[in-house]
């Protein structure tokens, strides 16, 4: 069981190299965070060939409503200081 990506890289290293299966092997991800677990399970030992999934993106609004702002992209903006500031901090 891991709680974290760094954990989740350990952990499936060990499992890999108990069974020997032959990398590399498919790393299936949020877009967003895939960058950092890409380092992660690198810097575990574990060659990954990255597919991206689950993309955030807008959506253009056609209406007055589309001009005043919203509290959703401070969501988005969050998550991506925080894969950003991982990334960086797990690099070093």
């Amino acid at each position: 069981s891991s709680n974290n990506t760094v954990e989740n890289a350990a952990n499936t290293k060990k499992i890999l190299d108990s069974i020997h299966l032959q990398s590399p092997y498919l790393l299936i991800s949020s877009a967003h965070h895939l960058p950092r677990a890409s380092l992660l399970f690198k810097k575990a030992g574990v060659h990954t060939v990255a597919f991206p999934c689950n993309y955030i993106a807008g959506r253009w609004i056609s209406s007055i409503a589309g001009i005043i702002p919203g509290i959703g992209p401070l969501f988005i903006w969050e998550l991506y200081l925080k894969e950003t500031a991982g990334y960086y901090w797990y690099r070093l």
